[in-house]
Parts: C-alpha cells; sequence; structure tokens
C-alpha cells in the first residue's frame, strides 16, 4: 500500500505540473485515473480503486510519462473571465483567514479525537 501512495502523491504532482488540467477547476487523480471533482465519487469503503465518475466518465489517465485528456468539463469551456475565481489571494493577508480544525477519521477509528475537539 506504501508505494501505490507515493506513485498517487508522485502522479498528481506530475498532473498539476504540466498544467493539462488548469481550468479544470479541482481534479482527483487517483489510480492513474483523473476525475473531476464535482463528478466523482466513492463507491466502496473497503477499496482502492473505488472512485468512479457515472455520469460522463473520467477526464483521463495518467501512464507512466503520458497524460492523456479526453475530454473537458463544463468549467474548462468557460472564458477566462467567467472562471477566474472572485478572490484575490495575494490581497489577503493569513492573519484574516479564519482558523479551521481538521479532525481525522478512518474506518474503524476511535471516538478520542472527536471527543477531545467537543
Amino acid at each position: 500500500m506504501k508505494l501505490h501512495a507515493q506513485a498517487n502523491l508522485f502522479n498528481a504532482i506530475k498532473l498539476a505540473a504540466s498544467g493539462k488540467t488548469k481550468y479544470y477547476g479541482t481534479v482527483l487523480m487517483l489510480n492513474d485515473e483523473i476525475h473531476t471533482a464535482r463528478e466523482v465519487t466513492k463507491t466502496n469503503a473497503y477499496r482502492t480503486d473505488t472512485f468512479e465518475s457515472p455520469q460522463l466518465g473520467i477526464l483521463g489517465y495518467i501512464d507512466e510519462n503520458n497524460i492523456r485528456i479526453y475530454r473537458a468539463n463544463s468549467r474548462a469551456l468557460l472564458t477566462a473571465d467567467k472562471w477566474a475565481t472572485p478572490f484575490d489571494l495575494t490581497k489577503i493577508k493569513s492573519s484574516d483567514m479564519p482558523k479551521v480544525e481538521i479532525a481525522y477519521a478512518y474506518q474503524d477509528a476511535g471516538s478520542g479525537a472527536i471527543t477531545g475537539f467537543v
């Protein structure tokens, strides 16, 4: 499992650095498959190859050194003025950002962390 996680991280970085999904919004890269976050769903809690995009299918694949994009999502088809985020992050100081706590959860996790947060 450890090598699989390293391969996923490597491919996710490779995809982000390629710029091929720059205008796609948030994407998920897992098990050599590229999905758009709005369309992907987790179908099985016990398997690692569980993510599917049932309506329109995956965006593409990563095969070793090749990144293949087979379709564009609707966001990628917008003009730049409609696509751009309304937030200029260069004008927002980190001290102005709200604090967000993260509670990690996983299958068979105990309640200690959640109880601590409460």
